[in-house]
């Protein structure tokens, strides 16, 4: 999942996702919602946002990733998606509880994969 910082104070949420997601992977889409914001822990405050971005498409293969970043584009199927709950790789913390819940529940499946649109 790419993930961003802001260039900016004043720079746009949803501007710095679609910046972030073209220079990490060299896709763009014109079909953006916005899954959740988590307001960090109770040690560090910090929003991030979690945006699905529908319908990407490929502008340019991705060559030039920035100093220290190691990036790989590949793809998922839903439910692959679903399984990286049980992978110890998995970073994203904030998702993890949605993935589990889908897993866990058929209703929570179904509504997730509404949501992403799959």
């Amino acid at each position: 999942l790419p993930g961003w910082a802001f260039d900016s104070p004043d720079e746009d949420p949803l501007d710095c996702a679609k910046r972030e997601l073209f220079e990490e992977t060299g896709y763009e889409s014109d079909e953006w919602k916005l899954w959740m914001v988590s307001e960090g822990t109770q040690n560090i405050i910090v929003n991030t946002y979690f945006y699905v971005a529908q319908n990407c498409r490929l502008i340019h293969e991705h060559k030039n990733p920035d100093h220290g970043e190691k990036i790989q584009v590949f793809t998922y199927t839903f439910d692959e998606f679903v399984w990286l709950c049980e992978d110890s790789r998995f970073v994203h913390w904030t998702i993890l509880p949605h993935l589990f819940s889908a897993k866990l529940h058929s209703e929570k499946y179904q509504e997730l994969k509404e949501f992403l649109g799959v």
